[in-house]
């Protein structure tokens, strides 16, 4: 339990209840989704260069591959890969060992200007069924999030129609505004 404290308009310290691991796989893709404020600028001036994840207990298999994508419209029927990391290698890794960062980066010439007060969000899957996973904070109720540095990272999930890697096909996102994820967007 974290220790919190709360006015009428904000939470202060770490309102978190639990932490959970989120697996992902070949049909469960989860990530989280944000939303840049007016702070950052007109848009097109700011893209998402990459994303430090903080594994949880479920370590990525060796001999796998995962992709990491931002999207636009997570909450359509059709979510819009905006930027795609490609296939990359679990083994680099460096072995199936959890809790620990994870750091995933863009290709350079694939980045996409974010426009303050957009929604988008960034998806992790994987090949193996049971590979991987994120971790969570949950939180007392979607208010906590106040005490959390913008943009807070709301946890999101969908299960693949088409199976890995995932593609436009698969549906929407569903969100869940009491989580968060514990990653740290790399942002240039």
């Amino acid at each position: 339990l974290g220790w919190m404290l709360r006015s009428a308009t904000r939470s202060y310290f770490y309102p978190f209840i639990t932490s959970i691991s989120q697996q992902i796989g070949t049909t469960a893709e989860k990530g989280f989704s944000f939303t840049l404020d007016a702070g950052f600028g007109a848009s097109n001036t700011y893209a998402l260069r990459g994303v430090r994840f903080s594994i949880g207990l479920t370590g990525f298999a060796a001999g796998q591959t995962f992709v990491a994508n931002l999207y636009s419209n997570t909450g359509g029927a059709t979510p819009t890969i905006l930027q795609t990391t490609g296939e990359l290698d679990s083994d680099a890794l460096g072995g199936t060992t959890a809790s620990r960062g994870l750091e995933i980066i863009f290709p350079e010439d694939t980045l996409t200007a974010l426009t303050p007060g957009t929604k988008y969000g960034v998806g992790l899957s994987c090949t193996n069924a049971t590979s991987g996973s994120i971790n969570t904070f949950t939180l007392a109720d979607a208010s906590a999030r106040s005490a959390f540095p913008s943009p807070q990272l709301t946890y999101m999930t969908r299960t693949l129609a088409s199976a890995y890697p995932p593609d436009a096909s698969d549906g929407a996102f569903t969100e869940t505004t009491s989580t968060i994820v514990s990653a740290e967007l790399i942002i240039g």
